[in-house]
């Protein structure tokens, strides 16, 4: 959640992670990173004011998306197998 902003990030267990805004509860964007294997929850968090999200997958990868754009800025590959349940960031 970002309350500067006054938006939300959820896994929406099926594409990715959907923005909301707070007050209105209105769809803002899906952050895809692509079908997943298995539909458990994973971690996701606004960074850097609110301007990036981070966000865990099961296929191997942090996913950085750019808020605005909802663009893939980078990812990181975290493992040769199994994926990411949780990330913890800050700032």
């Amino acid at each position: 959640m970002s309350l500067e902003r006054r938006i939300c990030v959820v896994d929406n267990a099926s594409t990715g992670f959907d923005v909301y805004k707070i007050d209105s509860g209105l769809f803002i964007c899906t952050l895809s990173t692509g079908v997943p294997k298995r539909t458990y929850p994973k971690g996701v968090a606004f960074v850097s004011e609110g301007q990036a999200v981070v966000g865990s997958s099961d296929h191997r990868k942090v996913y950085i998306f750019d808020r605005r754009s909802g663009k893939i800025a980078t990812t990181l590959r975290h493992a040769k197998d199994g994926g990411v349940e949780t990330i913890a960031v800050r700032g």
